[in-house]
């Protein structure tokens, strides 16, 4: 399903590039524009989110066996994440920083900063871009990591519980999430409550998403996407005087139905699928993004040149793109095929155990 005969592959490049292009207006402190209430950036996320929903319960329902489930699922996120906070630790840091070496590996914050390894985040880097405009965070996008992961476990038990009745529970639960999420949204904007260095206001805000992927997998409703009416609907909702509450509620029906209807679509730019289907970086682009922009700023900054979104945009994405290019080829694909390999070494395992077991029982 990833990448063969869809389009997600690009919805996913898109995706990265619209977190990308969103934060460098935030890091330039400029405004940037907004669909449905959501700026560049949130509503990348939202594709992720939407079309990590319906992925990763495909993946389950393909092979709902959760030990080679979470080796795939741990392996997806994990090397190149743990490479990441290495290269940023290790090699670029201690080059940006404004401290000796020796105060930069003897501060705990270099040392805390390894906790982004187990998706416990933490932003600071001691020293390293101290004087940009927006200085608090190194690499701020890592933030969703961890409620993705958390989607990871969940999403087994979701859809064993949602598709009873038909996926009417499944439906009672995703419109639940989403009412609570707009709730939220609408009457305690400002709410935060943060467990393991994760905010779960600012999840609340995109989970619903997840769910709304989810669901869309276990009804098997494919034949109901058209990418003319989505496009419709897109114009209709871009002309609507909404704002943020109603503008919330209409893209909880809105995105997923563009997302579905683009990534079933085929060819919509007349492009060949093998080339789609090689667009593979978006996960490090979106790792490598926020902090190759970062790098843009400072360079800019400390020489005194104006800080303009469009320039962080354009050499923060080459960057990035170098950075992405790197992690897929040097770190993702080799561990996708260790963990082919680890998967198909356990269920060799499992099979002789139960041909063991029942020779026992035969014996017996």
């Amino acid at each position: 399903m990833n990448g063969r005969g869809n389009n997600f592959n690009l919805i996913r490049l898109l995706a990265a590039l619209l977190v990308l292009g969103g934060h460098s207006f935030v890091l330039t402190g400029s405004t940037p524009p907004s669909f449905l209430g959501s700026a560049p950036h949130r509503l990348g996320i939202i594709l992720f989110f939407t079309v990590g929903g319906y992925l990763i319960t495909e993946s389950w329902k393909r092979d709902p066996d959760y030990l080679c489930y979470l080796i795939r699922r741990v392996f997806r996120i994990f090397p190149a994440l743990i490479t990441c906070i290495a290269v940023l630790t290790f090699m670029i840091g201690p080059l940006l920083s404004a401290y000796t070496l020796k105060e930069y590996f003897t501060d705990n914050g270099t040392w805390n900063y390894l906790k982004n390894m187990r998706l416990y985040v933490n932003y600071t880097l001691p020293g390293v871009f101290s004087q940009n405009p927006i200085s608090t965070a190194v690499n701020g996008s890592l933030w969703s990591l961890p409620v993705e992961f958390f989607m990871y476990l969940l999403i087994p038990a979701i859809y064993e519980v949602g598709r009873k009745g038909g996926g009417k529970i499944h439906i009672l639960l995703t419109v639940s999430v989403c009412g609570i999420s707009a709730w939220k949204h609408i009457a305690v904007p400002e709410w935060s409550f943060v467990i393991y260095g994760t905010d779960l206001g600012q999840a609340l805000e995109v989970v619903p998403y997840y769910f709304l992927g989810s669901l869309a997998a276990t009804l098997e409703i494919k034949r109901i996407w058209n990418l003319q009416l989505a496009l419709i609907l897109y114009i209709i909702c871009q002309c609507l005087p909404c704002g943020d509450a109603v503008g919330m509620l209409l893209a909880f029906a809105v995105v997923p139905y563009i997302v579905f209807s683009f990534a079933f679509c085929e060819n919509p730019f007349g492009g060949r699928q093998c080339l789609r289907n090689k667009l593979k970086f978006s996960y490090g682009l979106y790792l490598y993004g926020f902090f190759a922009q970062q790098l843009v700023i400072e360079w800019l900054w400390k020489r005194g040149l104006p800080l303009r979104a469009e320039v962080v945009m354009v050499f923060g994405l080459i960057l990035a793109g170098v950075l992405a290019v790197a992690s897929e080829k040097l770190v993702e694909e080799p561990a996708r095929k260790l963990s082919h390999g680890l998967i198909d070494g356990v269920r060799k395992c499992l099979r002789q155990f139960q041909e063991q077991n029942k020779r026992r029982e035969n014996r017996e």
